[in-house]
């Protein structure tokens, strides 16, 4: 779909400092570093799409690392699942740091803003969702003369409602500015955020000799071939699921280790045992 955005491609790469620890995710990364490098030339949008456990939110964190190491303005956000009935946390959490632009706003859009954001009453008139959103597009705008600027969602499906629909109209209306979106989120997570906007990165199953290379760092351990292959099997190549698989094993004794869980099923009860009913 040709939304406006742009998106330069390209090949696989060594890694970038900023996704030091980052282990096998090449197409992912050069994905992340073509985001970055064309930001300064106007609207970019990246989703990182995967299962929970599959290290959307690593590579999210790096692409934000690495905005900051070029000296892009970031405006992170990271919503909670309690947070998503409440009208505008997200645009609370992503503007912060910058409620002094406002200022520079027209009367109109400055009182939107601060009803939405809670910095004023909103008396008998509650302000309309244009309003509010042209205030977004105000700030952002405002902050794109003097630096580029990335808007950084985690878990973009838990973003609340209002914020979703003040951030789509903003985005919606950008010319040439350099704002930039990178979010991540789970597969088919309903948000109001027009993520059909996105170039689509899926997050999936690390590769055996990824998990391999991922395990003897986090752990510091070497474990048999045999082991990594059984592991790899079982988590599906889930990097957080074979964690803990891994943790489980090093507890046990040289007996016990047959043991070790070979389904899903067996390591969560494994892990729900031990706790009182």
């Amino acid at each position: 779909v040709d939304t406006g955005f742009k998106y330069l491609s390209v090949a696989p790469y060594g890694q970038p400092p900023y996704a030091t620890g980052v282990v096998g995710r090449e197409e992912e990364l050069a994905a992340v570093d073509a985001f970055l490098t064309a930001a300064p030339a106007g609207p970019q949008a990246l989703l990182l799409e995967g299962e929970a456990g599959m290290g959307k939110t690593t590579l999210w964190q790096a692409a934000v690392r690495g905005a900051r190491e070029r000296s892009y303005e970031v405006l992170e956000c990271r919503p909670a699942e309690a947070e998503a009935r409440r009208s505008f946390s997200g645009l609370e959490a992503l503007l912060a740091a910058h409620l002094d632009a406002r200022d520079c706003l027209p009367p109109p859009q400055r009182r939107a803003l601060e009803i939405a954001l809670r910095l004023r009453d909103a008396g008998t008139t509650a302000p309309g969702a244009r309003a509010i959103g042209l205030g977004v597009l105000g700030v952002l705008r405002l902050l794109a003369s003097t630096q580029t600027v990335v808007l950084a969602i985690d878990d973009a499906e838990l973003l609340d409602a209002a914020s979703a629909a003040a951030l789509t109209f903003a985005l919606q209306r950008l010319g040439t500015e350099p704002v930039s979106l990178v979010a991540a989120r789970k597969p088919g997570g309903a948000t109001a955020l027009r993520l059909d906007r996105f170039v689509r990165q899926p997050v999936g199953p690390l590769s055996l000799g990824a998990l391999h290379r991922l395990l003897q760092d986090r752990l510091e351990t070497v474990f048999p071939r045999r082991q990594i292959v059984g592991m790899h099997r079982v988590s599906g190549g889930n990097p957080f699921v074979a964690l803990e698989i891994a943790r489980m094993g090093l507890t046990l004794s040289d007996a016990e280790r047959p043991l070790a869980p070979t389904r899903m099923e067996e390591l969560i009860q494994a892990r729900l045992a031990p706790l009182p009913s």
